[in-house]
């Protein structure tokens, strides 16, 4: 779809003002609390190392042998003390300036930070056979594209396999089945039938064969008389399982 000029350079001017009237003085104050994390997390830097070293130093003397574990514990408690100071920046960002470049996209548009496609939406949609095991999501944002609604989000849905090792230990491995930006619309027409698009795998990894294999399937795309044109599918993964067809 080409972008309509004077829209394009509308926007650059909207943006342009923005930016003086508002972003320029948000953005100083977020850089003060940036390098405020930083400074922050230099001074708990010595302190954790502090105190490894008289942690370790005690072990010694005790003979407790546990001086790895002072350094694990010690790495945690920095890690730690850094999580909320780096959430709160995250989120103050996410506030104050994508909410109002979202806005100064499109006015109908809304935004929520800590909102997303849900679980339910995004298993009802087909796409993926793998059944989800953890999954999260973020960064949704809703409203009308013109006259069709729409709503994406950040997404990563993950399935875990477990395994046995020598010693009798399971092990919980995590493999990803989507991470990215998941976008669902609502054209307001009434369809009978569903239709599943998938990355063409199949010529660029098969080379000749692939495309012989689609060229079969081409041939097998009517509807009573009449032609369909051809999207070239993975052909369907099954045999690979990379992108897996809706049962």
């Amino acid at each position: 779809m080409e972008q309509n000029p004077s829209r394009t350079q509308s926007h650059s001017q909207s943006l342009g003002h923005l930016y003086r009237s508002e972003l320029n003085n948000i953005l100083s104050q977020l850089e003060k609390q940036r390098r405020a994390i930083f400074k922050q997390a230099g001074i708990n830097a010595l302190w954790t190392l502090g105190g490894i070293v008289v942690g370790l130093a005690i072990s010694n003397l005790l003979g407790l042998g546990i001086g790895l574990w002072i350094i694990l514990g010690g790495i945690v408690v920095w890690f730690a003390l850094l999580t909320e100071p780096i959430d709160r920046y995250r989120k103050n960002f996410k506030e104050q300036i994508i909410q109002r470049l979202v806005k100064l996209y499109d006015p109908s548009l809304s935004y929520n930070p800590t909102g997303g496609i849900s679980q339910q939406e995004f298993e009802k949609s087909r796409i993926f056979r793998q059944s989800v095991d953890r999954y999260a999501a973020e960064d949704l944002i809703y409203g009308l594209l013109g006259k069709t609604a729409a709503r994406f989000s950040e997404v990563k849905a993950e399935y875990k396999t477990t395994r046995t090792d020598s010693q009798g230990r399971e092990e919980v491995e995590w493999h990803l089945i989507f991470k990215g930006i998941f976008f669902i619309a609502d054209f307001n027409k009434h369809f009978q039938g569903m239709t599943f698009i998938y990355p063409d795998h199949l010529e660029s990894e098969w080379g000749g064969l692939g495309s012989w294999f689609q060229s079969l399937t081409a041939k097998k795309q009517k509807i009573g008389s009449t032609r369909c044109e051809l999207v070239k599918l993975a052909l369907l993964s099954l045999w690979w399982g990379r992108v897996a067809p809706p049962p």
